[in-house]
């Protein structure tokens, strides 16, 4: 799937393995892929770089996952942020919840999906979020 050029997507990953291979994936496929370690990390580069698309884990140090969006959400930019949650943790009733209630949010599991499916998924997102602020869907 083709991704429109200089799109940025920022990764928000602690392990260091994953967080470089998502890193290096999205980056052969046409992405500016930005990294953050830490939950309080993830939101000060989303806020200050406003990425295109932010992939979220959900336990980090610092801040985990659900208050980074629950943050986000917060923030003019941050309300219509495409946020994808991409975790081992099974989806609990609060998690669910903090993603319906803070939409446009997507939810996959790591165990689910190795990283060149997380960018055909992104891609995905990304297109059908296109053709909705233009009105083809």
């Amino acid at each position: 799937m083709s991704v429109t050029p200089n799109r940025t997507i920022l990764i928000a990953e602690d392990e260091p393995f994953l967080n470089r291979s998502l890193c290096e994936v999205f980056t052969l496929a046409g992405f500016q892929a930005i990294a953050a370690t830490d939950g309080e990390q993830a939101l000060n580069l989303a806020l200050a770089q406003k990425p295109d698309v932010i992939i979220l884990d959900i336990l980090m140090p610092k801040l985990d996952g659900v208050a980074v969006l629950q943050r986000l959400r917060q923030d003019i930019w941050g309300k219509s942020a495409l946020i994808v949650i991409l975790t081992n943790l099974t989806a609990d009733t609060n998690l669910l919840q903090a993603l319906a209630a803070n939409p446009p949010s997507y939810f996959f599991y790591k165990n689910d999906m190795n990283p060149e499916q997380a960018v055909n998924k992104v891609s995905e997102i990304l297109a059908q979020s296109e053709q909705l602020k233009a009105g083809l869907v």
